[in-house]
Order: structure tokens, then sequence, then C-alpha cells
């Protein structure tokens, strides 16, 4: 799928910038640098739509639709040298706005990006749809801390410790629809990619209710990405619908 138009340097299949490993979340490379590390990354400081925001609840109760369609997928992973990132087939998908959005990827924040009434989750994961006309939607679940997560268990067993290419872990596959929380009340909002180049091209769902994750496991990511998150920014008259 050809997606370097937007310039999603974090999906192994696009012709990334060929810059893309000078930022990061680092004191020297991380969201505050982002502008000044090269003028194809300006959008991350003139932005007036960009991602993650703090979700509030004044924001308007509309229904929202979204229909899910995931399917067990083979794991493939790999680490980005930001993320850690599972690359998925394309039977996994979902519609929204009578409009279907292929999955592309899963990738990991540490802590969450989004915060929810001002406060943050310990993590957050982003399910990153495209359809044909490289129109984007991500789906945000956040991940607190509770119980171990059967489901991410596999994923964290073969988490690369350093970057990577994308391997395919023989005979596991992970149920996607299980990452997912049971209760689907959501936001949803238009704003950007959360990395360069900062893109205003994504509309964003985000789930309200949190899945958990162990203080075990949130810590082996921890040990992999002390952080890896872009704090909330301005969100400049734009509206948030939250649904019933």
């Amino acid at each position: 799928m050809a997606i370097a138009s937007v310039g999603l340097t974090y999906w192994p299949q696009s012709k990334a910038l060929a810059d893309d490993r000078i930022w990061g979340y680092g004191d020297n490379n991380g969201p505050k640098q982002w502008s000044q590390l090269t003028p194809q990354y300006a959008l991350c400081q003139t932005g007036t739509r960009q991602s993650p925001i703090d979700l509030q609840a004044e924001a308007t109760i509309e229904p929202i639709t979204v229909e899910i369609h995931y399917q067990p997928t083979p794991l493939t992973i790999l680490h980005t040298g930001q993320t850690i990132q599972l690359v998925v087939d394309n039977a996994s998908y979902l519609s929204l706005d009578n409009r279907d959005y292929s999955l592309q990827q899963v990738h990991f924040h540490h802590p969450s990006e989004h915060t929810l009434f001002g406060k943050p989750f310990p993590m957050e994961m982003h399910f990153v749809h495209a359809d044909a006309a490289n129109h984007l939607v991500v789906l945000s679940v956040f991940l607190k801390e509770g119980p171990e997560n059967i489901e991410l268990r596999p994923i964290w067993r073969t988490m690369p410790s350093q970057k990577t290419p994308a391997q395919v872990i023989s005979n596991v596959q992970v149920d996607l629809e299980h990452l997912l929380p049971q209760g689907r009340r959501c936001f949803r909002y238009d704003g950007s990619l959360t990395t360069p180049p900062c893109s205003e091209i994504v509309q964003w769902i985000i789930f309200q209710d949190a899945i958990a994750i162990s203080s075990t496991q949130l810590k082996a990511f921890a040990s992999l990405f002390p952080t890896n998150a872009r704090s909330v920014q301005p969100l400049n008259q734009r509206s948030v619908l939250q649904s019933l």
C-alpha cells in the first residue's frame, strides 16, 4: 500500500523520509525540537489541528458509529526505534461514515498521549487504518495498571530490545478483537499524526474505557521506552464528539 506521500515514518512498507531517524523523544530530538530538526516537520509547531489532546467532559454528545471487523492475525513484530509495532494483514478493517479503512499496524506509547479529563494513563495503543485514498483513522485504546493482559503476553514475550526489521513469530496469532475494551463509549475528533511530520490528516476515535496491563508488563515496555509520547496540544476551536 502506497503511503509514503503522507510521511508515515513508522510504516515499514513505505519509503520513509530519509531523515526519519533524527527525531525521537530525547532532550535534543524530542517533541519540543521536532519542528527545528527539518523544514519537513514544521507543522509540528505551526499546525492548528495537532494531536494528542485532552478529552474533556464538555465534548458534544452525539452518536458515533464505528463498525469494527478485526480478525486474528499472525504475529509480525518490529522495534522501529521509537516504538514496538505490529504489522497486520489486510483482513481487519473498520467502517466509519460508510467508508472502509483497512488496519495497517498497531503500536504503543508510554505514557498515554491523549489524556482523559486531564489525567494520563500508563500506556496507549494505536490501531492505524487507511483507505484506498490514504485517508487515516486511528483507533486508540488506553492501558491501565491491573491484572496481566493475556492477549498482550505473546507480544511482550517477543518484543525486540533494539531496532529490528519486521519478524514473523512462527505459530503465534494475535486476536485483535480481544485488545479492545468491552465498553465502546468513545470520543471522536479531527487531528494529526502524533509523530513527525505531524500531518493533519487523521480522524481519531478514542475509547473511554481502558484495558488492563500488569505492572510487570508496564515495566517491561518502559525499560525499552522510558517515554515515547507527545504531550497534549491546544484544541484550537475544534469540536470533540463523545458517544452516549
